[in-house]
């Protein structure tokens, strides 16, 4: 009688899960980023590569969590933490007529604004101020950064690499919570993701 030869499974030790075992640690809060960025109606203008005009964030804290306590305080509502900085865009300055009507973010705005590079600092700032990141933007605690879409974190990041400052993309924003895809959302909520961006974060709250 010949034996079959161990396979992979049989060599590798299976971890068995017993009463000591921890469950997996839920997020104690997450950093909702919502961004503006440039962009036009036309046709023509779709090779023009988008630029961040706003950076729009809030930290949702989880049902049963600590809201982490900022060490400066930019805006604070009643159930979030928020800041929200306009940016100057370099490549394409002037604003389209259908952002502006889009967003209600004027020309006048973002001229007076800081920078893309200033304002991602800025933002890190911001993170680092709420003891989520540290000063190299890695992560601390347990969070997790979340979005309408995978665009923001992506726009963002392609602007940074356009820009040459790619390293100033915080480690934190390598991954984040698609809130759009409504099977992460239904699965974690036990409810469907409608209403867009903000009644998500209402459901997220409660």
């Amino acid at each position: 009688m010949w034996l079959k030869p161990p396979t992979a499974r049989d060599i590798c030790p299976r971890k068995r899960k017993t009463g000591l075992s921890l469950p997996p640690k839920e997020y104690e809060c997450l950093v909702v980023l919502d961004l503006e960025w440039t962009a036009w109606k036309s046709r023509s203008n779709q090779e023009r590569k988008p630029e961040v005009i706003e950076f729009g964030a809030c930290v949702v804290p989880l049902k049963g969590s600590k809201r982490p306590v900022p060490v400066k305080r930019i805006q604070t509502g009643d159930e979030t933490d928020e800041i929200q900085l306009y940016c100057k865009p370099t490549e394409c300055p002037t604003l389209s007529s259908f952002i502006i009507d889009l967003t209600g973010i004027s020309q006048e705005t973002v001229d007076k604004s800081p920078t893309f590079k200033d304002q991602l600092k800025n933002f890190v700032s911001w993170l680092q101020s709420l003891g989520l990141v540290d000063k190299q933007g890695r992560k601390k605690k347990h969070w997790s950064m979340c979005s309408w879409s995978d665009a923001d974190l992506n726009v963002i990041r392609n602007e940074a690499a356009r820009k040459g400052i790619l390293e100033l993309f915080p480690e934190a924003f390598n991954s984040w919570v698609n809130l759009k895809d409504d099977s992460f959302f239904k699965k974690t909520y036990k409810t469907r993701a409608r209403g867009g961006l903000e009644n998500c974060c209402k459901n997220i709250a409660k």
